[in-house]
């Protein structure tokens, strides 16, 4: 089963966040799904592919980094790295071509091989201190 859900999830990253096929999301995700994510709470299918859709237009050269996985029974957890180009409007914050790199953690519950609920942190203060729209913390 863990190693299923593994492949499931490395499937959605590659094909939904890396080529853009979007579509996949619905295959992946429970119409129940909640992902606990402080920055970008979603539900359902329709709120993972709004988040992906922000990003997709917000960063070009976007790539998703699987850095390492682990699953055990009906949890999958992930450590990864997404870049990408600032070139379209993110969060209302104008396009600052500058290339970034940001890391995260997800941890993700499957039901009959869909997401069903996902806990989500990412270095959103990282992000933003790349983008030049906050400091460092020191």
């Amino acid at each position: 089963m863990s190693d299923d859900n593994i492949a499931r999830y490395r499937r959605l990253i590659e094909d939904a966040f890396n080529r853009g096929r979007l579509g996949v999301i619905d295959e992946a995700f429970d119409p129940d799904y909640t992902g606990h994510d402080p920055a970008f709470p979603r539900r359902g299918p329709g709120g993972a592919r709004r988040f992906a859709e922000v990003f997709h237009r917000a960063f070009s050269e976007f790539h998703y980094t699987v850095e390492e996985v682990v699953a055990s029974g009906d949890l999958v957890a992930t450590r990864w790295t997404v870049t990408g180009v600032h070139s379209g409007s993110f969060l209302g914050i104008p396009a600052t071509g500058k290339r970034v790199e940001v890391s995260g953690m997800s941890f993700n519950r499957f039901r009959d091989g869909k997401i069903v609920e996902g806990w989500i942190h990412w270095d959103t203060h990282g992000l933003l201190v790349q983008l030049g729209l906050a400091r460092p913390l020191q």
